[in-house]
């Protein structure tokens, strides 16, 4: 997977590349990992001028989609930081091996495992429930590794 990452703080920006890498080891296979180009951003007052505190993007084609963004909010805490780039590399993962599917022609729709989910409300829709359940284990099991290291 190759990285890019768009924060000033060096160490920062090690420790976000070190955990998307690691989370990618998780979620993906090493052909889909190898395959895959991310951006992230980390935004100053994301969460006061969107209401978020992360989301994700697909930034090249929508078909087997590659290409990807994460923008998260800079003010979030280390631990923050780290549960929310968990959630939305579960929802890279979602697009990457078309789980997760955003269709723009002929009309757009959301679609998860080919079905349609286009009116399903936030709290309802699949992979944003599956990307809660992963995202406290996956910074657990992300930290706890950081802390052996030491």
């Amino acid at each position: 997977m190759h990285v890019e990452i768009n924060c000033k703080n060096d160490y920062k920006r090690f420790e976000l590349e070190e955990a998307a890498h690691w989370v990618a080891d998780k979620l993906m296979s090493k052909r889909l990992h190898k395959n895959i180009y991310l951006e992230i951003e980390l935004v100053s007052n994301l969460k006061k001028e969107s209401n978020a505190i992360g989301f994700s993007e697909i930034t090249g084609d929508n078909w087997r989609p590659r290409d990807f963004k994460i923008v998260l909010d800079s003010k979030l805490s280390n631990r923050a930081t780290i549960r929310t780039l968990m959630h939305e590399m579960v929802h890279i993962k979602q697009w990457s091996r078309g789980e997760l599917k955003e269709i723009t022609k002929p009309e757009c729709k959301t679609l998860w495992f080919d079905e349609d989910h286009t009116e399903t409300e936030y709290q309802d829709q699949p992979w944003e429930i599956e990307a809660y359940v992963l995202q406290e284990p996956l910074a657990d099991a992300y930290i706890k590794m950081i802390k052996s290291e030491i």
